[in-house]
């Protein structure tokens, strides 16, 4: 990127950059654990209290109420290891055209993404933009072996006034739940409804066994 196109200004905020993180080495469980995934789709998960993801991956949190999304990660991670996309773009847009928007955010944010699998940690990343083109180029930037997880914040109606962004979402839930969702680089995908929110006590990452 040249010098000049003022980009080089923009920073991921201290909030954004330092995380907390329970990524710890675990040892391999007894158990068969999770099916493997089917080829070409994403591994559906189910919700549970605890939000496990392999240490070194991408979770991207979405859904069409960008708020309570907001409010569900920053409780999960009191100092999270967090990049809110929706932020970085409104600051990337004032200084840059707004057909670069897109395409600078997504580098910036490959580019912490690819420091924090350098330290061998995973990173989440918040967005209420629901297109597939940008849950693609995400899922796109994360390690292979650690893989890029989704998980899809089910608000319902009533918390989504425009009916267009409540059909994506209707559409990006359908695909979570059979798995169809993989096509877009996922590995495993989640949905979370309202009645999951308070049952989600923490998110922790662990090592994959080698």
């Amino acid at each position: 990127m040249a010098p000049s196109d003022g980009v080089r200004s923009v920073k991921i905020g201290a909030d954004e950059r330092t995380g907390w993180s329970s990524e710890r080495p675990r040892r391999a469980s007894s158990g068969s654990g999770r099916p493997p995934r089917p080829a070409g789709r994403a591994l559906p998960v189910p919700a549970s209290d605890t939000l496990t993801f392999p240490s070194g991956g991408v979770v991207v949190f979405t859904g069409a109420d960008a708020p309570a999304i907001h409010r569900l990660v920053a409780r999960l991670l009191p100092r999270p290891a967090l990049i809110s996309y929706d932020v970085l773009a409104r600051a990337v847009a004032e200084k840059v055209p707004s057909e670069q928007v897109g395409e600078v955010t997504l580098r910036l944010v490959g580019k912490r993404i690819a420091e924090r699998q350098a330290e061998g940690q995973a990173t989440v990343i918040e967005t209420g933009e629901l297109s597939a083109e940008l849950r693609s180029g995400l899922a796109a930037l994360a390690d292979r072996r650690a893989g890029a997880h989704l998980v899809v914040l089910d608000s319902g109606r009533k918390a989504v006034g425009d009916e267009e962004r409540f059909e994506a979402l209707r559409a990006i839930v359908t695909g979570a739940r059979s798995g169809e969702i993989g096509a877009e680089g996922f590995s495993t995908a989640m949905v979370l409804g309202r009645v999951d929110l308070d049952k989600v006590t923490g998110i922790e990452f662990i090592q994959r066994r080698r």
